[in-house]
């Protein structure tokens, strides 16, 4: 390997190891993830509680939404009920309500700090 070509791969692998593991993840379930209807169960500081059966499994999960609050909907009662779940199903408990490209809500996308914080 020559000099430039090593460089060049340190650099790639060190910028590639800076992005938010958090935000790859959303973007792999988008991307590769089955949608199945759950429930929202519970709301905290920006944190949501979810539930969801596959397969005869019974699973629960939460994803913390503060990083996302700019596309969570205007409407206070997407917080109680029904909710789209994104998961891979190799990994069933890796799962999403929300990313950059997708929404499980109901809503139409907007703020809602007051919820979050």
């Amino acid at each position: 390997m020559s000099a430039a070509a090593g460089s060049a791969w340190l650099l790639t692998r060190y910028y590639r190891s800076k992005s938010d593991p958090e935000q790859r993840r959303r973007a792999l379930i988008n991307e590769q993830g089955r949608i199945i209807e759950g429930f929202v169960l519970d709301v905290r500081e920006g944190v949501v509680v979810y539930s969801w059966s596959w397969r005869g499994v019974d699973y629960e999960a939460s994803q913390d939404l503060r990083s996302l609050q700019h596309l969570m909907p205007a409407t206070h009662d997407i917080f109680a009920g029904t909710v789209s779940i994104k998961f891979l199903p190799r990994d069933p408990s890796n799962s999403i309500v929300l990313s950059e490209n997708w929404s499980g809500f109901r809503s139409s996308p907007s703020s809602i700090r007051a919820h979050l914080l």
